[in-house]
């Protein structure tokens, strides 16, 4: 079967290689960044009905905040417990 969009786990190595070298990158940041170096589908960059963001977008949010759930929350804490902080790779 045909992928037709870039799945969430697809994005956890290439986001923690964006923190390593971005410590304190937001989400926002963090969303542009990947789009940059992950190859998205024509489905990724729809924009959601209602809505203003990208299917993409939704993901990457997906990811941070589903993330005590998934492997890329194992790796990552946030700088504070603002909602807008920054990641960095834990210890």
């Amino acid at each position: 079967m045909k992928q037709t969009s870039v799945t969430e786990s697809e994005l956890v190595k290439p986001a923690l290689r964006i923190i390593k070298d971005n410590p304190g990158i937001n989400t926002s940041d963090l969303i542009i960044e990947l789009q940059k170096v992950v190859q998205l589908y024509p489905e990724d960059k729809e924009i959601i009905k209602n809505r203003t963001d990208t299917k993409f977008s939704q993901k990457v949010r997906n990811l941070v905040s589903h993330r005590k759930n998934n492997k890329f929350g194992k790796c990552i804490e946030r700088i504070s417990q603002n909602v807008n902080a920054g990641f960095r790779i834990n210890e």
